[in-house]
């Protein structure tokens, strides 16, 4: 069955092997020998394979010589993924040192509170009076000021500054922002200061990604006309024109709660839209052959010149370059394959960019469509309607759902969470993005007159409002939302292919999947109750990186206490980011306490297994044991420590706040197996602590650079 299907979509051979070595290279480390001997094979094998069908074309059919193309495929993923690797350590490597380089702004910059984030393409770095080429990618946060503003995509600066890598995830289950950008390609950043930068007299740059942005944002000053609030203009660019930087979270939370964030990224729903309206407007070409030619250039052209509008996300991309394959097929009197036409989409997005490979959105929106392809037939077929409004409305529930279907898998993964009304949400939001897309769309074109387009603005402005109210009402609906729901990756695949199993059944009757499918669904249950099993017996202690804080994370069982600074900067927002996905992944994200290490509850009488604490050690000082794990947090000067003749034994010392880096006070006082420098500890402080543990050969761990620190007692 499998062959057979290959045989028939043979784009999606191409797309699974050779994803399959993206994704193997992402997890493995491969040596450098493997790598040359396994290049070396695949190459033996191409150039045997040409040879050999010269002579025996019937060969192509045969097993092996499928089973070859395979290990090919898949190598050349392994080959292509470790180039992307090797290109991410040059930029490392020239850019290690402080120097003068020449950049060019290639996106709108982002205004913060006290910085102005720019992303910019690296052309090289001055060396005398000459520019060394050495070209990439990197974020710049210049210090805001009334010139740093202003800055428009294509103008060319020169920057004096050090570039540092982008910073790991401080905590465990941390949002991966390095991964992100490095998907990107986007290795480093740096922050500049007033006076270390300044704009060339250089003409801005006219190349298509850099018109296409300052297009953008002459579409989105029109929109500013329209004297919305902050919220509203922050949907409507989100929807139109996929400008995503200033929307809230607490707007992209509601927009999720509701099950509707799919129309908040720009997908091939509003691609679609769009193709729909153009195969309009040019419908009076379609009258004969040269005309249908032109019509479908016109459409695909337009397409490309959206999709570059809009930043080229991965969803729009698939979208546009699957439209086109429809369009020229349809065109050229073609039969159009629209599995084949979807794993061609995802292959050349691979090509072109591996590490879409590890990119939500890119799995999200092909597992969309693909489900919309599969499942859709198979529910808009279980039940039929006479009247035409209520069939409409059928179709486009069926279309939900099909959707949801295929991406709850890795919706659970990924965001921890469910929304059960999301068929409801989708009936009256997905038919409004439509109408806000026309009439934004018409007050753009007819901006230039004045009378149309004050009342196609004010009709867009009202579209807008009604999505929002809607999208308030879903969110508030109780229990509308499944949440803090854990699925591990081995769990989310194996769903997956389930899902997958039980519409192939549904749409071919092929038993043997029915059969499948409930084998993979009796396997994730078990590996869903031996997590849990091992969850009710954790012991887990973790001094956490939490926003230049000094703080330690305990859990037992099913109970989680968090201490923390008294004074420190943490808000709930921080504590959401840093450790939500872990304390899920952990089954205690509904049970977490949070005190302070100058709280009088937090004593030997609190009740959390396993754990000692005594406040006022020696002066100014916490000890907490956890288990048998002892630790002690040094929270004012170590010369405040009593002068003892025993010293006092431990497992952990943990360095806050400034103090002053003397560990030979410390080892005078304590005997202990581990330095810890935790979060609150300043760069300075936190360098000189390190060279002080290297000259006593002590053994240190900076939060700060090293992340998270975790502990598991005995």
């Amino acid at each position: 069955m499998l062959l057979k299907f290959f045989r028939k979509n043979p784009f999606s051979r191409l797309f699974f092997f050779y994803a399959a070595g993206l994704v193997f290279a992402c997890h493995c480390e491969v040596s450098g020998w493997i790598m040359v001997a396994l290049s070396a094979i695949a190459v033996g094998v191409t150039l045997s394979a040409i040879f050999t069908l010269k002579v025996y074309k019937h060969l192509y059919r045969n097993w092996i010589f499928g089973f070859l193309i395979s290990f090919v495929l898949f190598v050349t993923g392994l080959t292509h993924n470790e180039l992307e690797n090797l290109a991410e350590s040059k930029v490392k490597t020239l850019v290690s040192g402080e120097g003068v380089f020449l950049s060019r702004i290639i996106e709108i910059p982002e205004i913060k509170s006290k910085s102005v984030q720019i992303q910019v393409r690296i052309a090289g770095e001055i060396e005398h009076h000459r520019l060394k080429k050495n070209v990439f990618r990197a974020i710049l946060y210049l210090e805001r000021d009334s010139l740093s503003e202003i800055m428009m995509p294509g103008e060319q600066v020169c920057i004096r500054t050090r570039f540092e890598r982008i910073p790991a995830p401080g905590n465990p289950g941390e949002f991966d922002y390095r991964r992100y950008l490095a998907n990107r390609r986007i290795f480093v950043q740096s922050y500049i200061a007033a006076g270390n930068w300044y704009r060339t007299t250089e003409k801005p740059s006219k190349d298509i990604r850099t018109l296409a942005e300052s297009f953008r944002g002459r579409l989105l000053d029109r929109y500013r006309k329209l004297q919305l609030n902050p919220n509203e203009f922050n949907v409507l660019s989100a929807l139109t024109l996929g400008y995503r930087h200033e929307l809230d979270a607490q707007t992209k939370n509601a927009f999720s709660k509701a099950g509707v964030m799919h129309v908040m990224a720009l997908s091939g729903f509003h691609t679609g839209l769009i193709a729909m309206l153009l195969g309009y407007l040019f419908g009076l070409l379609n009258g004969s052959t040269g005309g249908r030619i032109i019509r479908s250039i016109l459409i695909v052209l337009t397409l490309w010149g959206f999709a570059i509008i809009t930043g080229l996300s991965a969803s729009v991309s698939r979208a546009t370059f699957m439209l086109s394959l429809v369009i020229t097929g349809s065109c050229l009197g073609e039969k159009v394959n629209t599995y084949n036409i979807l794993f061609a989409t995802a292959f050349f997005m691979l090509i072109l960019t591996p590490g879409l490979a590890g990119d939500v959105s890119f799995q999200l929106t092909f597992l969309a469509v693909a489900g919309i392809v599969l499942f859709y037939p198979v529910l808009y077929r279980t039940v039929r309607w006479k009247n035409r409004l209520t069939d409409k409305v059928w179709k486009l529930l069926a279309i939900s759902c099909a959707a949801q279907l295929a991406t709850f898998p890795l919706t659970l993964y990924y965001f921890h969470q469910f929304p059960l009304l999301f068929w409801l949400a989708n009936l009256f939001a997905v038919p409004l993005v439509a109408v806000i897309i026309y009439l934004a769309a018409a007050y753009l074109l007819l901006s230039f007159i004045d009378p149309l387009s004050r009342i196609t603005g004010q009709l867009l402005v009202y579209a807008v409002k009604c999505l929002l109210h809607g999208v308030s009402f879903m969110e508030a609906v109780p229990n509308a939302l499944m949440d803090n729901l854990f699925l591990s990756a081995g769990q989310a695949i194996l769903l997956l292919l389930c899902v997958f199993c039980f519409g192939i059944f549904l749409s071919a009757r092929i038993k043997t999947l029915l059969f499948a499918g409930f084998l993979l669904l009796s396997v994730v249950l078990l590996f869903g109750i031996r997590h849990d099993c091992r969850q009710s017996h954790q012991k887990l202690a973790i001094i956490n990186n939490l926003n230049n804080t000094s703080s330690v994370n305990l859990i037992s069982g099913h109970k989680n206490l968090l201490i923390a600074d008294p004074d420190s900067l943490i808000t709930p927002a921080n504590i959401r980011y840093s450790l939500r996905n872990y304390w899920i992944a952990r089954g205690v994200s509904e049970q977490v306490r949070i005190l302070d290490f100058n709280d009088p509850l937090l004593t030997d009488s609190l009740d959390f297994p396993g754990l000692t604490i005594r406040q006022n050690f020696l002066q100014d000082h916490v000890f907490l044991d956890f288990f048998g794990t002892s630790m002690v947090f040094l929270k004012s000067d170590v010369n405040s420590i009593p002068v003892s003749e025993n010293r006092f034994d431990v497992d952990l010392v943990v360095v806050t706040g400034n103090l002053y880096p003397d560990v030979g006070k410390v080892l005078n006082s304590f005997d202990f197996e581990r330095l810890i420098i935790d979060s609150s500890v300043k760069y300075h402080h936190a360098e000189k602590w390190k060279s002080a543990c290297s000259e006593y050969r002590v053994d240190c761990w900076d939060i700060n650079e090293q992340g998270a620190y975790t502990i598991v007692p005995q």
